[in-house]
């Protein structure tokens, strides 16, 4: 059975390792305050992960995705996914459309303007941009070290 399960320190720790995009973010902080990690799981093994960081604003950078969840943030609720890998082709698509149908159902009550926005910050690679593009997201902005991408739910 394949189900997406968020994973605690301990349990994302030893992936790190894998990790292309950010793989010197410590697992403290991608399981903090404002922060969480999913992986798509199928008999007990992952098959991808994405790192999420909840906040305020579009983060073009990696000091603008620890300031967005800080006190003087400002701007829409966002939700970035900032970093995923998989381990089985067709996973990562797998999971980045299974975390938006959990983002739409847990806003469902929601109207358009309460809703977050799911904006990556992603590295800058035709193989990010295509993934992103091929799985529905929109290129919003392209910046010095990155690329944003916007889901809509």
């Amino acid at each position: 059975m394949t189900s997406i399960v968020e994973l605690t320190t301990g349990e994302i720790a030893p992936l790190i390792k894998d990790d292309v995009v950010r793989p010197h973010l410590s697992a403290e902080f991608r399981t903090e305050v404002g922060r969480k990690v999913l992986a798509l799981v199928e008999n007990d093994e992952p098959q991808a992960i994405v790192c999420l960081a909840f906040g305020y604003g579009v983060p073009t950078n990696e000091q603008e995705l620890v300031d967005m969840s800080g006190p003087s943030s400002e701007g829409d609720l966002t939700v970035v996914p900032y970093t995923l890998w998989s381990y089985n082709k067709g996973a990562g698509s797998k999971l980045i459309n299974g975390m938006l149908d959990m983002i739409r159902k847990e806003y469902s009550w929601a109207p358009p303007n309460m809703q977050p926005r799911i904006v990556t910050m992603s590295p800058k690679t035709d193989m990010a941009r295509d993934f992103h593009l091929k799985n529905g997201a929109t290129t919003l902005s392209e910046n010095e070290t990155t690329n944003n991408f916007e889901y809509s739910l």
